[in-house]
C-alpha cells in the first residue's frame, strides 16, 4: 500500500472474468494469457486497473512481451499516482516473468502522451495526421505507440571516437543512393534535403566501414520535442565488430547537442532487430506481413 492508502494487486478470478467480459476479451482469453492488476483504495474498493495481454516475441529474440490493452483510473481518483502505480506494478511483475518488452498504443492526447513519456517509455506517432498543416492538429486522429524494454541493455556512453567523421550533405545523399535498398525509404530520406546528417567510420585506406544517416522530426503533437530518424549501414566484412554501436553512440552525442530526446528506426522486417535490442533500443512489433510472414518493427531509444 502506498502513502496515499492505495494498493495494487492481481485481479481475483471474479474480477478477471468480469473485466475480461467488459473489455470483450473472453475469446482472446482462451487464446492468449490475460493478466490484470487492480488498484484498490483503503476500503478495498477498486479504483483502477491495467489489462495486459501476453504475447510472444518472434525470432531472433524469442521471449514474451506484454501488450497494454487497457489502463483505467476512475475520474474521482485521477492525478493521485494510481496509473503510475499500476504501470510500476506491471513492470515489476514483468521482470519476474522474464518479459522482454511492455508496449501498447494510446490516443495522442496531452495527458496520455506525457504520461507514457514520463514513465520512461519510448514513443512514436502513427495513423492519419492532419491533412492541412495550417490547421490545428486534432489529437484524436492518430495514436502514440509506446514501448519499454524491461532489462534494457546499456548503450555505453563512450567518449567520441575520432574515427567517426561527420559527412557533408552531398556525401550523405550519395550514401543513401548507393546503400539504401528500400526504394520507398530511399525516396523518403532523400526528400529531407539539407536536414540530413551523416557520420561514417573509415578504414586505414579511407574505405567506408559503416555509416549512419539521421534527420530530425517532430515527436508529433502534443509532444513539443524532436527525435532523430536513423538508419545504419555496416559493410558485411566489418559487421559484429562494434562499428554499428560506435555510430549509434556518435549519433546519441549529436542528438543531445540538437536537443532531440529519442532515436527512431523503422524496419520492414525483424531481420536486424537483434542488433537494435543488443544496443538497448525499445522495440515495437507491428502486424505480421501476410506476404512474407514477418513482423514489421520500429526500434526506439530515449536520450536521457
Amino acid at each position: 500500500m502506498n502513502n496515499r492508502g492505495y494498493k495494487v494487486l492481481p485481479a481475483n478470478p471474479k474480477q478477471l472474468e468480469g473485466i475480461a467480459a467488459f473489455c470483450k476479451l473472453n475469446e482472446k482469453k482462451k487464446q492468449e494469457n490475460v493478466i490484470i492488476f487492480i488498484a484498490e483504495d483503503a476500503c478495498g474498493t477498486p479504483v483502477g486497473r491495467i489489462v495486459i495481454i501476453e504475447r510472444s516475441i518472434p525470432s531472433p529474440l524469442n521471449g514474451k512481451r506484454w501488450y497494454v490493452y487497457d489502463l483505467f483510473v476512475s475520474s474521482a481518483h485521477r492525478r493521485k499516482g494510481i496509473a503510475t502505480a499500476l504501470v510500476l506494478k506491471t513492470m515489476e511483475e514483468a521482470e519476474k516473468a522474464c518479459v522482454i518488452f511492455i508496449y501498447g498504443s494510446a490516443n495522442a492526447s496531452v495527458e496520455a502522451s506525457y504520461f507514457w513519456l514520463k514513465q520512461g517509455f519510448s514513443m512514436n506517432a502513427y495513423g492519419r495526421k492532419q491533412d492541412d498543416p495550417a490547421m490545428p492538429l486534432f489529437y484524436g486522429n492518430y495514436f502514440h505507440m509506446f514501448s519499454h524494454c524491461i532489462r534494457r541493455k546499456p548503450l555505453l556512453d563512450r567518449q567520441r571516437n575520432d574515427s567517426v567523421k561527420a559527412l557533408s550533405n552531398e556525401k550523405t545523399q550519395r550514401l543513401i543512393d548507393e546503400y539504401m535498398t528500400d526504394s520507398e525509404k530511399k525516396v523518403y530520406y532523400m526528400s529531407k534535403g539539407d536536414t540530413l546528417s551523416g557520420f561514417a567510420i573509415c578504414g586505414k585506406h579511407g574505405e567506408i566501414m559503416g555509416a549512419i544517416i539521421a534527420f530530425p522530426d517532430s515527436m508529433q503533437a502534443p509532444l513539443e520535442s524532436i527525435r532523430l530518424f536513423v538508419d545504419v549501414f555496416v559493410m558485411e566484412e566489418y559487421r559484429k565488430k562494434g562499428v554499428g554501436r560506435e555510430l549509434i553512440c556518435e549519433v546519441c552525442h549529436f542528438a543531445k547537442e540538437i536537443g532531440a530526446i529519442q532515436l527512431t528506426n523503422f524496419s520492414q522486417t525483424a531481420e536486424y532487430i537483434g542488433f537494435w535490442y543488443e544496443i538497448g533500443f525499445d522495440v515495437f512489433f507491428w502486424d505480421v506481413n501476410p506476404n512474407t510472414g514477418e513482423y514489421s518493427t520500429t526500434a526506439m531509444l530515449r536520450i536521457e
